[in-house]
């Protein structure tokens, strides 16, 4: 198959779940022999990154407004690049979120069928920053009403939905937002990850790891303030904080007013080569989410390293009855605290705790499925618009 994929972000551009995700899969329909070509965002100005590209990718730079972020410009430059490359015969495109919006407003005769990959709805996001209580978040919801607007207007002229994890299936298959999908076919397919790479090995006591994106939304004020009180309990722990983002000076400052240089150590953006030694170097993952979550990858990749977790009960995937994942409420911080001594101290070795729903193998077989079934039907139709101009 000739695949176009669109994506407002690469691991080039962020060091995100999303962005890894997306990008091995890309790879593995690449070594599966097909024709693969990724259209996204200029790259930001001074970014460093170690990922190597996949020479078997063809990768081209839209410009858009900022790296890595939806504007105006990126959707005329989409429609722009579309009409410059329709005549390459492309079986389907690939929509990595909302990147491939304005292609999904012209006619079926004028492109091949859309895979829209869902990582979450703007519904949700909306609820979700309306139950946090805080003004700042309110205020940002009214970007999510404008998102809704969106989705409603474009939503019904994708020929398929992918969604990449529970929460997220059961946002679409609910309330508001079926309404936005109509009768369009809409399939759960968890993202994988290779856990030839993300391997188990023994685990070293008394290390807390925090690896996400810098964002507050992630998290990752409220984990200094679990590993805080942890220290009045534990103060033989210490604390890992793995990633890039916008809140990451802010937290640095933080640390350094609190006194606690010397038991927080800040990793930076961490290459995805080396992601499972920091794992395999830590006690327990926290990852106390503000937000609600699609399908978090950072789990995932910790459960097939043996590492345990301990999150919000805003991530509302099942992991499966082997996963040590133990999720709390938003605001029952001292649960979350003792939870992180108690795993910390008792660094027990787990074997690979990831169901095999989870594996790159399983998720880019559906996705070839789904893929394959959406060109014969595009195929039959095709065949039956020329039988009628005939």
């Amino acid at each position: 198959m000739k695949l176009l994929v669109f994506t407002r972000s690469t691991p080039w551009h962020f060091s995100g779940g999303m962005e890894y995700a997306s990008w091995y899969l890309c790879s593995a329909f690449a070594d599966a022999g097909h024709d693969v070509t990724v259209v996204t965002t200029q790259l930001p100005l001074g970014r460093r990154c170690s990922f190597q590209p996949d020479e078997k990718i063809s990768m081209i730079f839209l410009p858009s407004f900022r790296a890595g972020q939806y504007s105006l410009l990126w959707m005329i430059n989409v429609l722009r690049h579309w009409l410059r490359v329709r005549h390459l015969d492309y079986d389907a495109i690939f929509s990595v979120s909302a990147a491939a919006t304005p292609l999904s407003l012209l006619p079926i005769s004028m492109r091949p069928p859309i895979l829209y990959q869902v990582h979450g709805t703007a519904w949700g996001e909306l609820l979700s920053k309306l139950r946090s209580g805080k003004a700042s978040s309110w205020i940002k919801a009214l970007r999510n009403l404008g998102w809704l607007v969106r989705d409603l207007l474009t939503w019904r002229h994708y020929e398929q939905f992918v969604t990449v994890g529970e929460t997220v299936h059961q946002r679409m298959t609910s309330w508001p937002t079926r309404c936005f999908v109509g009768s369009q076919p809409e399939t759960l397919v968890v993202n994988g990850i290779d856990p030839s790479h993300f391997h188990a090995g023994p685990r070293v006591q008394g290390k807390v790891l925090v690896l996400s994106r810098i964002l507050r939304e992630k998290g990752v004020f409220l984990a200094l303030q679990i590993f805080q009180e942890a220290l009045k309990a534990a103060p033989e722990l210490s604390l890992t904080i793995a990633g890039e983002g916008r809140d990451l000076e802010e937290l640095r400052s933080i640390v350094k007013t609190l006194g606690l240089t010397e038991k927080v150590e800040f990793l930076g953006d961490v290459s995805h080569d080396i992601v499972p030694d920091v794992m395999r170097r830590s006690s327990v993952l926290l990852f106390p989410t503000v937000r609600e979550e699609g399908l978090p990858t950072n789990i995932l990749e910790a459960l097939s390293c043996g590492l345990p977790v301990v999150t919000t009960n805003l991530v509302k995937e099942d992991f499966g009855e082997l996963a040590r994942v133990e999720k709390y409420a938003l605001d029952d911080v001292e649960a979350m605290v003792r939870a992180c001594v108690t795993l910390a101290q008792h660094a027990d070795v787990f074997p690979s705790m990831l169901h095999s729903r989870y594996t790159m193998e399983v998720s880019v077989s559906n996705y070839l499925t789904l893929l394959q079934s959406m060109r014969r039907t595009n195929d039959l139709h095709t065949r039956g618009l020329a039988s009628k101009s005939a």
